[in-house]
């Protein structure tokens, strides 16, 4: 199942025409949380005056069918840019979005969208959102956006457990070092997205921690599995444990 991180913002409209029109930005991730890889994305953007009714005698507007570019998972689109939003916001909307089959619960309008209203009941021929404003939308958006993701346990796109070869001396932020470290499987210290990825295979001291690979001064070399041509390791057979409680032989873990 999916999860949608949103943030909505009023843009700057002439309030005696329409369109009326609500900016709208996200982030597309899945269940785990993990930023979604998708490329593009299919949304459904509905505004009903009832938080839960499934009635359509609720739903006051919607637009199907938009094909969305997503890029690490972000995406925008102004609601009523394409399909006309005459709606008088006099009285709570929701908005629901849609990706694909999977529905997000709803989102109550609040006074971004409630400043069309504001804008009529105050005979404003326009109201523009000053440059100033404008940019810290912008700047915490970005912030935001940078926040949810940098709270992944892992940088976006990159399957946990997997070994690069770094030139600097000081390990980056969100990985760790393959120098044998034994870790906590779980708990609030604990890793344990890494330990259902790697297990016990670099080895376990006991029944709550395992090792991290222990590669210090070593070169990777890739499991023999099935080779059995020249260039098969011989020795695949009696390679043995990187830590106590760890894989030996022709096993991811094993070192020789």
């Amino acid at each position: 199942m999916k999860q949608i991180i949103i943030f909505l913002i009023a843009t700057s409209v002439a309030f005696t025409q329409v369109p009326q029109r609500i900016a709208f930005q996200g982030v597309l991730t899945e269940s785990n949380g993990v930023v979604s890889t998708k490329t593009s994305g299919t949304f459904t953007f509905s505004i009903w005056d009832d938080e839960l009714s499934t009635s359509t005698a609720n739903r006051i507007w919607f637009e199907s069918n938009v094909s969305l570019p997503l890029t690490r998972g972000m995406f925008s689109y102004v609601i009523g840019k394409s399909k006309q939003l005459t709606i008088a916001f006099d009285k709570p909307y929701w908005l629901e979005v849609q990706e694909g089959t999977t529905t997000l619960p709803r989102i109550e309008l609040t006074s971004n969208a409630y400043s069309m209203r504001a804008a009529i009941a105050d005979s404003a021929v326009r109201a523009p959102v000053s440059t100033t404003l404008t940019q810290l939308m912008r700047d915490e958006i970005a912030k935001m956006i940078k926040d949810s993701l940098s709270n992944q346990n892992i940088p976006n796109d990159v399957p946990v457990g997997t070994i690069i070869a770094y030139a600097g001396e000081s390990v980056p932020t969100k990985w760790l070092a393959c120098d044998g470290t034994a870790i906590d499987r779980s708990g609030a210290n604990g890793y344990a997205e890494l330990f259902t990825a790697i297990g016990t295979n670099w080895g376990s001291p006991n029944a709550t921690q395992f090792n991290l690979p222990d590669l210090r001064g070593m070169f990777l070399r890739g499991v023999n599995g099935t080779r059995s041509d020249t260039l098969s390791d011989p020795n695949a057979a009696t390679r043995f444990v990187n830590r106590t409680g760890g894989l030996t032989g022709n096993r991811v873990g094993s070192i020789q």
